[in-house]
Order: C-alpha cells, then sequence, then structure tokens
C-alpha cells in the first residue's frame, strides 16, 4: 500500500505510527527504567489485565519491544489493545495522544480534566449571569 502524502494545506495525514514510535522512544527514555524492567513492568500490567501478545508465551519480550520501538520499521506496530499499558508503564500519555492527534484529539491527564472541568463551570457560571442580568432587565420593563 502506497502511503499518503499530507496535503500542502495543512492537512495531517491520518497514519500514526511514526509519531507514536516517536513519543514511545521518548516514553521508554524518559521513564527511567532499563529496556528489561520497562519489559517486565508492561508484562506485569499486561497479565494483571489478562492480555496477552501473539509472541513468546504471550508476553513482550525486549526483542519485540525494540521491534516496536523501531522508528524505521513501520510494519512493527504495538497492539492497540497493549498501547494503554505501556503508557502505564512508562508513565507517559504521549504515545496515546501521537495516536489521537491525526484526528485532532487531545488526550489529557487527571490534572488537567479537573482544570477543564473548572473551565467549563466557570462558563456556565457566566452564561447563568448574563441570563440573570436578561431576566432582571425584561423583570423591569414589566414592572414600569
Amino acid at each position: 500500500m502506497k502511503a499518503r502524502q499530507a496535503s500542502l494545506f495543512g492537512e495531517r495525514s491520518l497514519n500514526p505510527v511514526a509519531e507514536m514510535k516517536r513519543a514511545m522512544n521518548l516514553a521508554a527514555k524518559e521513564c527511567g527504567l532499563s529496556r528489561p524492567e520497562l519489559v517486565d513492568r508492561l508484562n506485569g500490567l499486561i497479565a494483571l489485565e489478562g492480555l496477552r501478545t501473539k509472541g513468546k508465551g504471550g508476553l513482550v519480550t525486549e526483542a519485540v519491544l525494540a521491534k516496536w520501538l523501531a522508528p524505521e520499521d513501520v510494519s512493527q506496530v504495538i497492539p492497540a489493545k497493549l498501547l494503554p499499558a505501556f503508557c502505564r508503564a512508562a508513565g507517559s500519555l504521549g504515545p496515546l495522544a501521537a495516536l489521537a492527534a491525526p484526528v485532532d484529539a487531545w488526550v489529557i491527564g487527571k490534572p488537567d480534566q479537573v482544570l477543564l472541568e473548572m473551565a467549563r463551570a466557570q462558563v456556565t457560571e457566566q452564561d447563568a449571569a448574563r441570563r440573570k442580568r436578561r431576566l432582571a432587565e425584561q423583570y423591569k420593563e414589566i414592572k414600569k
């Protein structure tokens, strides 16, 4: 299958693989774990969730992780069902964000979720205050 080139007019490619691999590499480097430790943590999470890979014994090996992280090998991509476990093991939302970016979606953590809800509540309060002022003006007009 031929790769689709992004439009000159800013249309983003829907293929997230290269950015996902970049984000996974960054997460693996910044997580503070060695590759064997990351593999162990990932396998622990996978086992806890009852998930399996197609590889040896249903486990992720260092070789499999290396293939998932290899930027030049776009044919070897982490299965979607294992991506959340990788993100938890590496302590990064970056790979999920890279997956969501082509459809203009964001992945945010708990602190940003709370801030977003606070902003929504503030907008709701402002809308209610505007409505209250309009109703007060209507009431004054009626009472005249």
